[in-house]
């Protein structure tokens, strides 16, 4: 016959195995691969001027400077679109030849004829010249709300003598960078 405490000690000993057991089961596990991706991109945006590269200031008579020192000014839209995101101000270098009698302004094709006229290029509402060779900030570009404009104005500027008749072509050069 098994006394009360041989049966404690086999019961303890039971219990001792069983959970030794349940300790030793094998633990079952799975993977899980997460693949983190992302992409760096050279910033870029797609630029127009009133929706071409020739933009006309206007036809006038070469008598006009004989009472007027400067044309009415026209609009030019440069247009934005397809920015990526993180651009938020866009500078613009303007290059062309400046005019030997007004650096702030730039000089007419030597080859047209046309002499003692300029253009003058103008922002910031036509408060502020835009001189050959310099730069400026576009500053709030918002490539979540396409298309981004940045307005500048252009006329015909007297620079010297009388205006004899003739085509007048200038090139100017933009030249986009981003922060």
């Amino acid at each position: 016959m098994m006394t009360v405490r041989a049966m404690k000690h086999r019961c303890s000993t039971w219990f001792l195995f069983a959970t030794l057991a349940l300790l030793s089961t094998p633990v079952f596990s799975t993977d899980l691969t997460i693949n983190f991706n992302g992409q760096f991109v050279v910033p870029t945006c797609n630029f127009s001027v009133n929706g071409g590269s020739n933009t006309n200031i206007g036809t006038y008579p070469n008598t006009y400077f004989n009472t007027n020192t400067s044309t009415p000014t026209v609009e030019i839209p440069i247009v934005a679109t397809g920015c990526t995101v993180g651009i938020n101000t866009i500078h613009l270098y303007f290059s062309g030849t400046a005019d030997a009698s007004n650096n702030h302004l730039f000089a007419v094709n030597s080859g047209s004829g046309v002499q003692g006229v300029a253009i003058e290029l103008l922002y910031n509402a036509q408060s502020a010249e835009i001189w050959p060779n310099s730069s400026i900030n576009w500053n709030g570009v918002d490539p979540s709300n396409p298309p981004s404009t940045f307005n500048i104005w252009a006329h015909f500027y007297k620079t010297t003598g009388p205006i004899a008749a003739g085509s007048i072509n200038v090139p100017i050069t933009i030249n986009f960078t981003y922060n």
